[in-house]
């Protein structure tokens, strides 16, 4: 049931993401298309807007190893590494003027006195 209302509200989602577009070029990543060697690879910096769906991993610990998680397998059901952490993220060129995580535990983090908060979303607002 529950997984029934979450591809719902994905399929949602993209639609409207495809409506604001405009008819302008749209770059639709799901399933095991959603990987990190696509994410990374990908020149985002074309895109005026990028709107990330995922699952976030929050080590209060070592904040570095803080992340986002895509797809874990390819489409032969092999497993790779789907994880991007966040220096892989804060190196990301973005030029978009908007920039949405859609994400579990994007603003859970670890308080540090005097500092930001870092949490998975933060690189996304300060890369270069």
């Amino acid at each position: 049931m529950v997984k029934a209302v979450v591809k719902a509200v994905v399929k949602a989602v993209v639609k409207a993401v495809v409506k604001a577009a405009q008819g302008k070029p749209v770059f639709i990543a799901q399933g095991t298309d959603a990987h990190r060697d696509g994410l990374l690879g990908e020149p985002l910096d074309s895109f005026r807007i990028l709107h990330l769906a995922t699952h976030a991993r929050v080590d209060a610990t070592v904040v570095s190893r803080s992340g986002l998680e895509l797809s874990a397998f390819d489409a032969h059901g092999s497993p790779r590494n789907g994880f991007v952490a966040l220096p892989d993220l804060r190196r990301l060129r973005l030029r978009a003027d908007l920039v949405v995580l859609s994400a579990c535990r994007t603003a859970i983090g670890p308080e540090i006195q005097g500092e930001v908060e870092i949490v998975p979303g933060t690189p996304l607002t300060v890369s270069p």
